[in-house]
């Protein structure tokens, strides 16, 4: 997130100081926190933190079904539960968030509008398992962007055997061991998408602000 100009060291003090020169952030972190110059490293992470523990979305299909709904899912969802175990994409996103928050190399193809490769942690091509919640919300998909459709995702990890990596970057074998194991039959993709479509909450909050008080083009300028 913090982009290629900045170390690590240095670019939480730079947050901090862009959102203390905007007038509506500070008066937003003054009403919120009750204090003068509300605008601290801290103060950020707990407001931060605040909002993403309001981004519930519990009770989809699959949520009622692992609650003991035997009937919240159909029987080609089901099998799409089993194929998506079988194929070993349980092995990474598992648990409440289906994801296990690691670090994996996938060799993801680069997205050209940007002006620098991101080459994720430490300059390794690693990037944090997505959780699978909500996807017919979050595309387009993968770190660089991409891929458009869940298809398209599947159709990139039953790749990952047979054909070369689309990033330039990543060599066959620094591909995640993980990733390796990946058995995905291409005639169980669609059973598989129907099992990711019971993961979406239909009552979670998707509203998306007209704008942000940095005036900055909400949904970023990867258009």
């Amino acid at each position: 997130m913090r982009g290629h100009g900045w170390e690590e060291d240095a670019v939480v003090d730079v947050v901090v100081k862009r959102l203390d020169a905007i007038p509506e952030y500070q008066a937003l972190f003054r009403k919120a926190f009750q204090e003068d110059n509300a605008v601290t490293a801290i103060n950020i992470g707990k407001a931060l933190g605040s909002f993403q523990r309001s981004l519930v979305a519990n009770n989809s299909k699959f949520d009622q079904y692992m609650r003991g709904d035997s009937g919240a899912m159909t029987t080609s969802e089901k099998a799409g539960m089993v194929a998506f175990m079988k194929s070993g994409c349980a092995r990474c996103h598992s648990g409440p968030m289906l994801s296990d928050f690691k670090l994996h190399v996938l060799g993801v193809m680069d997205n050209e509008k940007l002006p620098q490769v991101d080459s994720g942690y430490q300059r390794s091509f690693a990037f944090r398992t997505p959780s699978l919640r909500n996807l017919r919300f979050t595309g387009p998909y993968m770190h660089t962007g991409k891929i458009t459709s869940l298809k398209n995702v599947l159709t990139f990890y039953e790749d990952l055997k047979n054909k070369p990596l689309p990033s330039v970057h990543v060599r066959k074998d620094q591909l995640d061991p993980l990733a390796r194991k990946i058995s995905l039959d291409f005639k169980d993709i669609l059973l598989i998408l129907e099992f990711l479509n019971t993961l979406n909450d239909d009552q979670f909050d998707k509203r998306i602000p007209v704008k942000v008080p940095s005036g900055l083009k909400v949904g970023g300028n990867m258009d």
